[in-house]
This record gives C-alpha cells, sequence and structure tokens, in this order.
C-alpha cells in the first residue's frame, strides 16, 4: 500500500525559518547523492554486518529515506523477507523499491503510534530517523524520544533487534560530506555539481543546529542506552560510523 502527500507549495524561507516538513521534504530531494561517498558505504557496511534477516520474515524500515536500509533486509534474507517500509515522503523509495513485491511502502509520521499489532516484526532497522524525531504523541525531547522507543518495544517480537543509528552528540556531519567529495565526483561527476554541494552542506548544518538548540535529540551512548534499557530493550552494542560523527546502535528486546 502506497499512500502519497503531494506538497506542491515552493518555499523561500530561510533554511532555519523552515518548517520540519519543508525541511525534510527539501533534504529528501538530494539525500541520495550523500550516498555515493565512502562514509556512507561505511555505514551501510556497518549496519549491514549487524542485519541477519531470514526467510518469511518481517521487518520494518522506520524512516525508509530512499530504501538503502530496505534493500540491505532484501539481501541479507536472499529476498525472502518482507518489509514494510515507512516515511513521510516516499519518492526515492518508489524509484528505488517500486516493483518489488516483499516491499510495502507505507506513508505515515513516525512521531505517531504506528498501525501493527503487538509483537509483529521480526527485526526493525532506523537509519537516522529516530533522533529526529521532534515529537511523539504530543511529548517532545527526551520523554518523546521514550515513547517512541516503547513503541518499537511493542512491535517487535521477543528476541528481535532493533538496529538504528544516529549523529553523535555535537556532530560536525559537514565533515563526512568534505571527506567524500572526491569519491562522488570520481563516481558520479554529473550528480555533484557546485550549488548541490553546497546544499547538502548546509543541510548538514541546520541538522546540527536543530540538534543544540533541543528540536531534535543528540545524545551520548551512555544516554541513550538509559533511555532503550527503560523501554525495555538490553544487549546493546555501538559502533562509529562517518568518520566518528555517527553511530550505529543494535539493541534486542528480550
Amino acid at each position: 500500500m502506497v499512500i502519497r502527500f503531494i506538497l506542491n507549495k515552493k518555499n523561500s524561507n530561510p533554511m532555519n525559518e523552515l518548517t520540519e516538513l519543508e525541511f525534510w521534504q527539501g533534504y529528501s530531494k538530494i539525500y541520495t547523492v550523500t550516498e555515493i561517498g565512502k562514509h556512507y558505504k561505511d555505514l551501510v557496511a556497518t549496519i549491514k554486518n549487524m542485519v541477519n534477516s531470514g526467510p518469511n520474515e518481517v521487518w520494518l524500515d522506520l524512516g525508509c529515506g530512499p530504501g538503502r536500509m530496505t534493500e540491505i533486509v532484501l539481501e541479507k534474507s536472499s529476498g525472502q523477507a518482507k518489509i514494510v517500509a515507512v516515511d513521510i515522503f516516499l519518492e526515492n523509495a518508489q524509484k528505488r523499491l517500486g516493483g518489488k513485491e516483499q516491499v510495502e511502502l507505507i506513508c505515515a509520521d513516525i512521531g505517531k503510534k504506528l498501525p501493527f499489532p503487538d509483537n509483529y516484526f521480526d527485526g526493525i532497522i532506523a537509519n537516522l530517523s529516530i533522533p529526529y524525531i521532534v515529537e511523539f504523541e504530543g511529548l517532545k525531547g527526551k520523554k518523546g524520544i521514550q515513547m517512541a522507543f516503547k513503541e518499537l518495544f511493542r512491535i517487535i517480537k521477543p528476541g528481535g533487534p532493533l538496529i538504528w543509528s544516529t549523529p553523535k552528540k555535537n556532530a560536525r556531519p559537514e565533515v563526512s560530506f568534505i571527506c567524500s567529495i572526491p569519491d562522488i565526483i570520481k563516481q558520479r561527476k554529473k550528480i555533484l555539481t557546485a550549488s548541490t554541494g553546497l546544499q547538502i552542506v548546509k543541510y548538514a548544518k541546520e541538522l546540527v543546529r536543530r540538534g543544540k538548540v533541543g528540536t531534535y535529540t543528540l545524545l551520548t551512548s551512555d544516554e541513550w542506552d538509559l533511555i532503550t534499557r527503560n523501554a525495555g530493550f538490553s544487549n546493546s552494542s555501538w559502533k562509529y560510523v562517518f568518520s566518528h560523527q555517527a553511530l550505529v546502535n543494535k539493541i534486542i528486546k528480550p
């Protein structure tokens, strides 16, 4: 099932004045360019090593973006798993995953309760999405994030992994992008224009700014561990990625 939001309104506001919907709508149009760089590939490899999806399993890709994480779950299951991919903007995911019978795309706000029964998913993957939940069911900050993890705990089966990533506290994501420019230019010269590169850096800096003012929740690994333990998860393990600017975490529902 695919549900589309049609958003045609153009906005000329400064980036720091854009609404959350406008911000992510704009970012979604250029985000796939960052996939070409070495640092994104390292992130993908790290997550792929943590995923152990099998035939007939059902996985959730929360905040699926362009759908690369969904591809990982499919690859690791030899194309036999089913994946529900959820995001508020599905255009890139539709381009990448359209026609794959194993994938269900759902347009939804991940800051609200999800329409799935208890103990439904064999695993959940959430790449750079959970920390950007501004509020969950009306709760903001750490309280909202805590409730988001409790919701994920509810819908995952016992023994199921939640594999997710987050910028580190006080991250500098523009460092990773700048280091990736040679890879991007080498592999797909036509994609990276000066304008696109400038836009990516601007979005990266705006992500950091919104984290510093508390719009997003960017914490240390110890702070995250406290939140996920309180939600019921255990067996936390962390890996640094993106030139030490982000982390990948794997936790388990006992």
